[in-house]
């Protein structure tokens, strides 16, 4: 296999790609298959299909657009399976998925003299403009990783103990009046706030960072400026 350290990335460069999405029962729900049989995606109308466990060469545009679609079922499979939250954008596991499934370069489109050859000419251009400074721009994202963070941590949640029926006395229970459960909102201060558990419900719905520390005005003025 070629050294990539030598070449450039074209979209034309042939990867090997591969389908590790073995002993799978799920059903396809927009193309209605079995991905059983093989896990496919589809380029200007035409689907490219790779069963479970075999391989496919493919050009990079197309190979990173499969594996784009194939890390994200997989790591929806794996939240589903294993309870964890967050793995699509996980900057620990989407980019490990990716490499199960993008094996590596066959063959370059430019091949290495091309690129060296231009790699020279860039030398002789930057030696003749000595005025003119490249600018760093930054890393360009990648779009088959996306944006990556890390994945949210299980938040612990402090409430205060309260009493169950069972731990007041039976004379007692006549005279605890009934409750009238109240109407809560964050907006309208005419109502009650609702409780630090349903704040940090909302959060994680939310996608919110929390430390499930922050206080219920805290976690309000959260919601409020997502």
């Amino acid at each position: 296999m070629p050294d990539e350290a030598k070449h450039k990335p074209h979209e034309l460069d042939v990867l090997i790609v591969c389908n590790p999405d073995v002993s799978c029962n799920v059903q396809d729900t927009e193309d209605d298959y079995p991905h059983r049989d093989y896990f496919q995606v589809k380029w200007s109308g035409h689907p490219h299909r790779i069963p479970p466990g075999q391989t496919k060469k493919m050009p990079r545009f197309l190979a990173e657009h499969y594996a784009k679609h194939l890390a994200n079922h997989l790591l929806i499979k794996m939240e589903e399976e294993t309870g964890r939250k967050g793995l699509l954008q996980s900057s620990s596991e989407r980019p490990k998925m990716l490499a199960k499934i993008l094996l590596g370069v066959d063959t370059y489109f430019l091949g290495e003299s091309v690129v060296e050859e231009g790699e020279k000419v860039s030398q002789i251009v930057d030696t003749l403009n000595p005025e003119e400074k490249a600018i760093d721009l930054g890393e360009i994202p990648n779009p088959v990783l996306g944006v990556l963070k890390p994945e949210p941590q299980p938040v612990e949640v402090y409430n205060e103990p309260t009493l169950s029926a069972t731990q007041v006395e039976p004379e007692l229970l006549s005279e605890v009046p009934t409750v009238k459960v109240l109407e809560t909102s964050i907006w309208d201060d005419k109502k009650a706030k609702p409780t630090r558990k349903e704040l940090l419900a909302d959060c994680e719905k939310l996608g919110l960072e929390v430390t499930g520390k922050e206080t219920v005005d805290q976690l309000i003025a959260k919601i409020k400026a997502f």
